[in-house]
């Protein structure tokens, strides 16, 4: 690699990590995720998010890479085991909120036609109209009731979070030196080996696979990446996300 390609890799890979750096001096945390995921499955999904977050916020912006890895690796490796039970659990309410919805509407829609029962046509009309107001106010609370819902906010928040530190293992990943890239996908290949359908993994090296100058690290990602796709898809064209 000549010298010029040199310097922009590094002057990349330093602005990536003074990203990082001002991200976690706000010291962004999980909320009360503990007072929402309440099963006895899922006791330890929080605190071992929430310890992995704390570690990857206390590092020193001066960090090794031999440091820097392994804590940014297991930090996004907790935070995406939530994430995956938060959605899960979220979807589950969605849809059990749409049922009682969908239980709820004809009721008030038949409540609605008998009171508004008449020999006109006029008030034929309105009792005609009726269900639909109804069920369109219906509607709009179940909207309100869904987006201030705790769980979509774990989701939202927890995905952030999941977002930004792999975004700070990528920087190792795609713009330091060969060894510092090398022992990037080392750990990228443990923390995939434990949770393989794991989508933002797989754009982040997908993306690297695209950077990558040096051929042999460059299969090496294109084989992970491969691992990481359901069986039969085809990868897309990776799409800046930095």
């Amino acid at each position: 690699m000549d010298s010029v390609a040199a310097s922009r890799r590094q002057a990349r890979f330093d602005s990536e990590l003074e990203r990082a750096r001002l991200r976690w001096e706000e010291k962004p945390d999980l909320g009360n995720c503990a007072d929402i995921l309440r099963e006895k499955a899922d006791a330890e999904l929080c605190p071992s998010a929430a310890s992995a977050l704390a570690a990857v916020e206390q590092l020193e912006p001066a960090a090794a890479p031999d440091s820097a890895l392994p804590v940014l690796a297991n930090g996004a490796l907790a935070l995406v085991r939530l994430l995956e039970r938060a959605r899960y659990l979220n979807f589950q309410e969605l849809g059990q909120r749409s049922l009682e919805g969908d239980a709820g509407a004809p009721s008030a829609a038949a409540s609605a036609g008998s009171r508004a029962a008449s020999p006109t046509a006029s008030t034929h009309l309105r009792a005609l109209k009726a269900p639909r107001a109804l069920h369109g106010l219906s509607g709009e609370h179940a909207a309100v009731k869904l987006s201030d819902s705790p769980l979509s906010h774990l989701v939202e928040n927890n995905a952030r979070l999941e977002q930004d530190v792999l975004r700070e293992l990528a920087a190792y990943l795609e713009y330091g030196e060969l060894p510092v890239r090398e022992a990037a996908l080392t750990e990228v290949r443990r923390i995939q080996s434990e949770h393989v359908q794991w989508s933002t993994l797989n754009h982040v090296l997908r993306e690297a696979m695209v950077l990558e100058s040096d051929v042999q690290q460059k299969r090496k990602l294109s084989e992970l990446a491969a691992l990481g796709l359901p069986r039969g898809k085809r990868p897309d064209q990776p799409t800046g996300s930095k």
